[in-house]
C-alpha cells in the first residue's frame, strides 16, 4: 500500500502556465532569418541538449534522463531524408544508454522537416 501512495506524484505533469492548447505549425514559430537563410549543409553535426526542459524525458527517479545528444547527417541512400541518431542516458546509478535511429524527410520549406 505504501508504494501505491507515491503513484499520483509520478503522474503529475510539469506544464508551465501559458502553454498553447495545441502544438503550433513549424512555420508559425520559425524566424524570418531561418525561413530565408537556412542551409542544410551547415545543419549536419552533433548537438547536445544543454537548456533542459522536456517532460517526456524526466530527470527525476525512476527515469533520470540526462546527456541527450543528437547526431544529424545526410541519409546515405536517399537525399530527400536525413538521419538523426538521438541518444540519452537513463536509469538509476550509471544508467543505460538508449539510442534512437530517427529519419526525417527534408521538405521544400527551409528548416522544416517531417519525422518518422
Amino acid at each position: 500500500m505504501r508504494g501505491f501512495l507515491y503513484l499520483p506524484a509520478l503522474l503529475v505533469a510539469d506544464c508551465p502556465t501559458g502553454c498553447p492548447a495545441k502544438c503550433p505549425a513549424p512555420e508559425e514559430i520559425q524566424t524570418d532569418r531561418v525561413k530565408t537563410t537556412f542551409d542544410i549543409n551547415q545543419f549536419w553535426g552533433t548537438y547536445y541538449e544543454i537548456a533542459y526542459h522536456d517532460n517526456t524525458q524526466p530527470r527525476t527517479w525512476p527515469v533520470k534522463a540526462d546527456c541527450m545528444r543528437s547526431v544529424k547527417s545526410p541519409h546515405p541512400d536517399d537525399p530527400s531524408k536525413y538521419k538523426d541518431l538521438f541518444s540519452l542516458n537513463f536509469g538509476a546509478g550509471a544508467g543505460a544508454n538508449a539510442v534512437c535511429d530517427l529519419e526525417f524527410n527534408v521538405t521544400d520549406e527551409k528548416g522544416i522537416f517531417v519525422g518518422h
